[in-house]
């Protein structure tokens, strides 16, 4: 769309906004739900929930430069549908085996790690598809309502998630998380705007390279700045980093997508 035009009619859009809106809700559900599910149901050690965090936080420090970097070779709907069914049918695991009596830490673990690295993958994803669907001169306008649910879901989720949980237990309750992922799959799946591939071919500068070396150049040059801007000083890493994310977001126009697995 190359025109601004209110977004309150703009149908692929609200599609967009109420599946993110229903999205975040599940996410700060389960947020909350999980850890109970290992302790109060499994009996889990503080060493056990640490082991849960890391499961969730694990595909942020490895998974998250090549899935930037693959980002920019696929079309970005099918990644965040594709990442909604994965994470919304591992997170419904849980209270069916819960039903069956056949719930794991191990298993808990698994799902953990499998929703975070779909995380991964959605957000570059997701941070860029709002330019796609709607043109740069409504941009601004749809990044303040995306991003505005996001307070919302922070203020609303965790309550609506205590009283689930303490209406049903954790286990049910992670299944409202569940059917949040396959809403949201849903509502992009209905989605009618095209989306153009990304442009085929490699750039310049790895076209004598493999296509290996190719997918990973972007994210080897990311990490290098990043250690090379590393600040000198622990006092300045809180101003610098501040600094760098506001810089980042500023440039990008960008929504931020909540708080997921991947940031515990």
């Amino acid at each position: 769309m190359s025109k601004t035009v209110s977004l309150w009619r703009h149908r692929d859009f609200l599609l967009l906004w109420s599946g993110q809106t229903t999205s975040s809700l599940g996410n700060e559900i389960s947020y909350l739900a999980l850890p109970l599910v290992a302790g109060l149901m499994l009996n889990a050690s503080p060493f056990d929930l640490g082991l849960l965090t890391a499961a969730r936080r694990l595909p942020v420090l490895f998974a998250s430069l090549p899935a930037g970097a693959l980002s920019d070779r696929w079309r970005k709907r099918p990644v965040m549908i594709t990442t909604f069914l994965v994470s919304g049918c591992a997170m419904a695991t849980i209270p069916l085996a819960a039903a069956a009596g056949s719930l794991t830490l191990w298993q808990l673990y698994g799902v953990a790690l499998v929703v975070a690295t779909c995380e991964v993958f959605f957000t570059p994803a997701y941070q860029t598809y709002p330019l796609t669907l709607l043109g740069p001169d409504n941009l601004m306008e749809g990044n303040a309502k995306l991003t505005s649910t996001i307070t919302v879901a922070g203020m609303a989720g965790q309550p609506v998630g205590g009283v689930l949980i303490s209406l049903f237990g954790p286990a049910k309750a992670v299944l409202a998380d569940a059917l949040s992922y396959l809403a949201a799959a849903l509502t992009l799946t209905l989605i009618r705007a095209p989306e153009p591939m990304p442009e085929k071919g490699r750039p310049p500068s790895c076209a004598p390279r493999s296509p290996r070396a190719c997918v990973m150049s972007p994210a080897t040059a990311s990490l290098a700045h990043s250690f090379s801007t590393w600040p000198r000083s622990a006092s300045a890493w809180p101003a610098s980093q501040h600094l760098r994310s506001t810089t980042w977001y500023a440039s990008s126009a960008g929504p931020a997508w909540p708080r997921a697995w991947s940031s515990g």
